[in-house]
C-alpha cells in the first residue's frame, strides 16, 4: 500500500502482486538468472512467478485461499490473520512468536493499515466497491457510499432469466401447427 507503487485503477492486492513480480524479475535480470524461453527452467520460473503473484493478490480473500490448490496463498492469509487479529496466535510456540516479532516488529501495524486502507478508499474509491476496503471506507471517508449498481444489474439479470424466456418463446413456436 505504498503510494509510489500504486496505480489509479487496480486494487491494492493487485498493485502489490504486480510490484512483487516486477521486483522479482529485476532481481533475476541482475543475477543473470533468467532461463531461456521455452526451457524447463523458464517454465519453473513462470510457475514461481504465478505462485508469488497469486499469494499476494489473493491474500485478503479467505473464501478463495481456503480452496486454493497451493498452500502459499493460505500461508499468506494465515500470517495476516495472526498479525491483525491474533487469530491462531496461541498455536504458535512462544519462542517462535517472540523471534518473529523481534525481527519483524508490528510497529502499530493495524493502525497504519487502517489509515492506509482509508487513504486508498479516498484516493481510489472505484477499487473498493467489491471488497472489504469499501466497508472500511464507509467508516472513515466522509460521504463514501458503496455503489451497488453493478451488483444490482447482475442480480436483475439472474432473476430475469433472459435465456429461459427465449426458450419459452421457442417452445411456443414449436407447438403451433
Amino acid at each position: 500500500m505504498v503510494r509510489k507503487f500504486q496505480t489509479r485503477t487496480k486494487r491494492f492486492e493487485v498493485d502489490g502482486a504486480d510490484n512483487a513480480l516486477a521486483w522479482l524479475r529485476a532481481q533475476m535480470q541482475k543475477e543473470d538468472a533468467v532461463a531461456p524461453e521455452g526451457s524447463v527452467d523458464y517454465h519453473k520460473q513462470k510457475l514461481r512467478e504465478l505462485v508469488i503473484w497469486d499469494a499476494i493478490a489473493l491474500h485478503t480473500n479467505k473464501t478463495i485461499v481456503a480452496h486454493y490448490p497451493l498452500h502459499t496463498a493460505s500461508v499468506c492469509y494465515r500470517g495476516i490473520e495472526v498479525d491483525f487479529k491474533g487469530e491462531n496466535l496461541p498455536a504458535l510456540p512462544i519462542n517462535i512468536a517472540k523471534a518473529v516479532l523481534e525481527v519483524y516488529p508490528r510497529m502499530q501495524l493495524v493502525e497504519h493499515a487502517k489509515a492506509a486502507l482509508c487513504m486508498l478508499a479516498y484516493e481510489k474509491p472505484e477499487t473498493t466497491q467489491d471488497n472489504f476496503v469499501g466497508a472500511i471506507a464507509q467508516r472513515c471517508v466522509d460521504g463514501f457510499t458503496l455503489d451497488t449498481s453493478r451488483m444490482d444489474k447482475f442480480i436483475e439479470m439472474v432473476f430475469e432469466h433472459p435465456f429461459e424466456l427465449m426458450e419459452q418463446d421457442t417452445k411456443g413456436d414449436e407447438q403451433k401447427p
